[in-house]
């Protein structure tokens, strides 16, 4: 079977794109700074996993908390670079000239509204570690299960349904 030649254009970043880098790059640069500056307060030993009742069930060293944005930070990074080229995604329509930068806009903001979804959910779990680690609260929570299904599979299915659509 032949590869599809699709078009190389890349999608104009409009002001809701700016919105979300930028949010994007300040989520992460907060959970640094959050991280950093409760670090030395912290305990030895912290809660390094909770269970799905947001009960600690892993401890290990208190260095253990900086993989949370360092992670996020990795993923941010790939992401972006990712975004830069998305004839090669896989979309649920077939790419055409026509209808390329418009299928290619919607996947990159998908990339960009994923990508501070995820640095929202370590941001998060690193403030309920830290309250955790503290006696001032437990861990995420049964709510985080759910919210990270909802700020994961809302924008996932939004777009399939508005790349399925029609113009």
């Amino acid at each position: 079977m032949e590869k599809q030649k699709r078009p190389d254009s890349l999608p104009e970043t409009t002001p809701v794109d700016v919105i979300l880098e930028v949010a994007g790059y300040m989520t992460i640069l907060g959970v640094w700074i959050f991280v950093l500056m409760h670090y030395p307060k912290l305990p030895d030993t912290i809660a390094t996993h909770f269970n799905a009742l947001g009960e600690a069930d892993g401890y290990g060293g208190k260095a253990s908390l900086f993989a949370l944005p360092a992670i996020s930070t990795i993923m941010f990074a790939g992401i972006t670079i990712l975004s830069r080229f998305p004839r090669v995604f896989n979309y649920p329509v077939k790419i055409t000239p026509e209808n390329a930068l418009r299928q290619y806009t919607l996947a990159v903001r998908l990339l960009r509204i994923l990508k501070l979804a995820v640095v929202i959910m370590f941001g998060v779990i690193a403030m309920k570690t830290v309250q955790n680690a503290g006696d001032s609260g437990s861990g995420p929570g049964l709510w985080f299960l759910p919210f990270v299904l909802g700020i994961t599979f809302v924008p996932l299915f939004t777009y399939i349904y508005l790349a399925s659509k029609k113009k």
